[in-house]
């Protein structure tokens, strides 16, 4: 995978965020909704009534099969994304750009994974060239 992959994957998953935000806002605003506003002193329901009502929970039930394909989805992409996250590490350090950690003890201020002599090694990060 190279860069622009990378960032087409990552905006991917970026858009499907804002786009579940969105439905699950969607869901919340519809679920305060009364498919059924009854009339003062009204004891008995309408068919409209329970045609609307009935309506009104079958779009919930979509709007909330879509959300959880969304979640499904965005968790797909995420996975994959970090699937590949540690071969393009690799490659990075291949290409010169080393991976220092913090390290702190005996007198070392931190370490370095580098590419040397086509192996994989760790030195201190002050033995960087």
């Amino acid at each position: 995978m190279d860069q622009e992959q990378l960032a087409r994957q990552m905006h991917g998953v970026v858009y499907t965020q804002r786009k579940l935000s969105y439905l699950q806002e969607k869901l919340t605003e519809a679920l305060a909704f009364n498919p059924v506003p009854l009339a003062l002193g009204q004891r008995t329901l309408t068919v409209a009534n329970v045609v609307a009502a009935s309506e009104h929970e079958q779009r919930m039930n979509e709007a909330i099969e879509e959300i959880a394909q969304e979640e499904a989805t965005l968790k797909h992409m995420t996975e994959s994304l970090l699937n590949v996250i540690p071969e393009i590490i690799k490659n990075l350090i291949r290409k010169g750009m080393p991976l220092v950690a913090d390290w702190q003890k005996d007198g070392i201020a931190s370490l370095a994974l580098v590419y040397e002599k086509q192996r994989f090694i760790i030195i201190p990060d002050n033995e960087l060239d």
